[in-house]
């Protein structure tokens, strides 16, 4: 599992900075601006791992599976629709970016998917390809980026 901070997390950092450079400006003795900032900052840690271990345990408890549907047979330079469902089991509901990896072969139109997995819910999605060249096609392991439950990942 790879992880990677939002916008959210990066902009609070940010706005970290701008606070400690506002508060320096306004000549405020530089170890109360150290003892706000790391008190701050550490509150961000804190936070921010906080928010990626329920993520990953809730994640985890959500049992997604993933199928692909592909058309009994491709055409060179004919779109066909490639259908994938997502379904899950846990408690809460999540939004993600569905990458599926398709052959270098083929041009894929409507990648990533933007997906919201209801709790129990089953979604389906779908986008075409259109092959480029005979040969056989192949689909590696489909990817899904997750924002963690309080958005900071």
């Amino acid at each position: 599992m790879r992880v990677v901070p939002s916008r959210n997390l990066l902009l609070w950092v940010a706005l970290l900075g701008v606070l400690a450079l506002v508060l320096l400006l306004l000549e405020v003795p530089r170890r109360y601006v150290v003892w706000i900032t790391a008190g701050t900052v550490a509150s961000a840690i804190v936070a921010a791992v906080l928010d990626f271990v329920l993520s990953r345990h809730l994640w985890r408890k959500a049992n997604v599976r993933f199928a692909r549907r592909l058309p009994p047979a491709f055409a060179i330079g004919a779109a066909r629709d490639v259908r994938v469902t997502l379904e899950q089991e846990g408690a809460a509901s999540w939004s993600c970016e569905l990458y599926d990896h398709v052959d270098s072969s083929v041009t894929a139109n409507g990648l990533p998917q933007r997906l919201a997995l209801s709790t129990g819910k089953r979604v389906e999605a779908g986008y075409s390809v259109t092959p480029t060249r005979r040969g056989e096609i192949t689909f590696a392991r489909a990817e899904a980026r997750v924002r963690s439950r309080y958005g900071l990942w």
